[in-house]
């Protein structure tokens, strides 16, 4: 239930997919990949410079060194996918294919201040709510990403679904997931295809607040409310005001600090290109005004592990 008498709580996350997001929808854009890992560290210093914790939600595959293309890997069957999910790996190393395997990126994030939580998006990216996706292909994908994680020294308990595609959440909580990050409460989530798209596009050019939410426990595991995606500026996207982005998330932020609830922004960390300089000054617009109302005690930065832990 909302309590006005408590602070809000803003959460940020940032999804760390590189190749693996976007391999099935067509040709993989490499310089932009390259380019959004060079721009990390940018954004790593300004999260330190307004002293705010992140979860991170990497694909486990980021934390290999290199691979032999995963045989021993269940597949998946999915309709627009047809061919071997694994056909794309180029089965190399992060010398030869950085926007494949990136553990020495990941091992930055952990190094960094003011301390970080790094968490899952499954093994190799699948969405598990595809119909063709089994129970024995979705284990797979929680287990050697739960390993992966906590071999290199990450908690590890924070998970985000492919493609934000909610399904087998038991799994989670058999391998010591605590939290997972839900789907934005949209107000046209169910509506036809072509009303959603409209929707969206509204929402973005009114600068619409966007929705905050409490954190929901489903068994041992809890579901962290989703409020807004910070868009790139990609294709049709960069003809949006980068005001209207920072004008929602201050919306949302008040909302949160009126309510008492969750605030949670969300991004792909690639989404920092193109336009790296002018998407992490605009996301320096919104923590500033975080870290305003921080030190006023109106509002709290919790990671997704943290809003968990207190839920």
């Amino acid at each position: 239930m909302p309590n006005p008498a408590a602070p809000g709580v803003f959460t940020l996350s940032f999804d760390v997919e590189l190749a693996w997001g976007e391999f099935y929808r067509g040709p993989v854009g490499t310089e932009r990949l390259l380019e959004a890992r060079r721009v990390l560290p940018d954004l790593l210093r300004l999260l330190e410079k307004h002293g705010i914790r992140a979860t991170f939600a990497v694909v486990g595959h980021l934390l290999l060194a290199g691979c032999d293309g995963h045989p021993s890997m269940p597949r998946p069957h999915i309709s627009w996918r047809p061919q071997d999910w694994y056909d794309a790996d180029p089965r190399t190393d992060e010398a030869r294919d950085p926007v494949w395997y990136a553990p020495s990126l990941i091992e930055q994030i952990r190094n960094s201040g003011p301390g970080h939580d790094i968490g899952s998006q499954g093994y190799s990216h699948i969405p598990l709510d595809e119909s063709g996706v089994t129970v024995e292909v979705a284990r797979a994908e929680v287990v050697e990403s739960a390993r992966l994680l906590r071999a290199a020294g990450h908690a590890g308990v924070s998970f985000v679904f492919p493609r934000n595609g909610i399904q087998y959440r038991e799994l989670l909580e058999e391998h010591q997931y605590t939290c997972y990050r839900g789907v934005e409460r949209r107000w046209y989530r169910h509506a036809h295809r072509a009303v959603r798209k409209a929707g969206h596009l509204l929402d973005q050019v009114l600068a619409a607040t966007p929705p905050v939410g409490h954190a929901e426990r489903h068994g041992r595991l809890v579901e962290v409310p989703s409020s807004m995606l910070f868009l790139s500026r990609e294709g049709v996207r960069r003809y949006l005001p980068l005001g209207a982005r920072v004008e929602r998330a201050r919306r949302g932020i008040a909302r949160a600090i009126a309510t008492g609830s969750v605030f949670h922004l969300w991004m792909h960390a690639e989404d920092l290109v193109p336009g790296p300089a002018l998407m992490l000054g605009t996301l320096d617009s919104v923590l500033l005004q975080v870290r305003r109302h921080v030190d006023k005690g109106e509002i709290q930065v919790r990671t997704m592990a943290e809003v968990a832990a207190h839920a």
